[in-house]
């Protein structure tokens, strides 16, 4: 007997509670009608780096927000290993002020207008999600640093190498971009100049590739690599080139 009246009194109590809070919610609809206070979202996507902040998406559309915040690293053009995606939400809130039917002004078509909304406060930022981004070179700086290391264990240097073979002097420069040949001395000690670029994202070929391809001459040469090359394949290549050069036969 003392343990049904328990369980009677343990669902009063929850009964109890869901109507308070039932009427908790229906007060806060009836002040809100009656005051014409009204609240807005706008979500912020950012991209924060070891350099700073950047906001990529500014709105009040959620779909839109977690569309860039889903595929943002589809225009990544950045470099750093810490890299991350923040989407927060702030809610601000507004009073209706305009002497009409507030139905004929939702709140997120005019809550910029200042005869129609008032903002009233604004909530701090609530993060809604974060994730970490991934380096657009992430796949091909291994690939770039276990040839950059074949060549060090070989001649001691890792990006800009000068090998003298037979009297054939050759500069061999590994590098995870395009290089501006316009900085190199063409009149210096070398007959031969290799650029190697090994890198899924080229931040630097729209920049100088194309003046490059005009304007590089016979004695100079490119060879480009992505993270689908095989290591061992790339040092194949580069060796070919080099032996090409010291040997014109080849």
């Amino acid at each position: 007997m003392v343990l049904a009246e328990y369980k009677i009194f343990i669902l009063a109590y929850l009964y109890i509670k869901y109507i308070m809070k039932l009427l908790e919610i229906y007060r806060g609809l009836i002040m809100e009608a009656y005051t014409g206070n009204s609240s807005v979202i706008m979500y912020y996507v950012k991209f924060e780096t070891s350099l700073g902040s950047e906001i990529v998406y500014k709105g009040t559309n959620k779909v839109n927000a977690i569309k860039v915040f889903d595929g943002f690293d589809k225009v990544l053009q950045y470099y750093d290993d810490d890299m991350y995606l923040v989407m927060e939400g702030v809610v601000s809130h507004y009073k209706f002020i305009k002497d009409d039917d507030i139905k004929k002004y939702p709140i997120y078509y005019n809550y910029k207008d200042e005869s129609i909304y008032k903002l009233i406060s604004t909530e701090e930022p609530r993060t809604i999600n974060t994730r970490k981004v991934k380096s657009p070179n992430k796949d091909s700086d291994e690939v770039f640093k276990a040839v950059q290391n074949y060549f060090y264990m070989r001649y001691g240097k890792r990006r800009y190498i000068g090998i003298v073979i037979g009297g054939v002097r050759i500069q061999l420069r590994i590098s995870d971009h395009t290089e501006n040949i316009r900085n190199i001395d063409r009149n210096g000690d070398f007959d031969y100049r290799i650029s190697v670029v090994i890198a899924d994202f080229d931040k630097t070929e729209r920049k100088f590739g194309l003046r490059n391809k005009m304007e590089r001459r016979e004695n100079e040469f490119e060879l480009k690599y992505n993270s689908s090359d095989k290591v061992g394949d790339i040092i194949m290549g580069i060796n070919k080139l080099i032996n090409s050069l010291k040997n014109p036969l080849l």
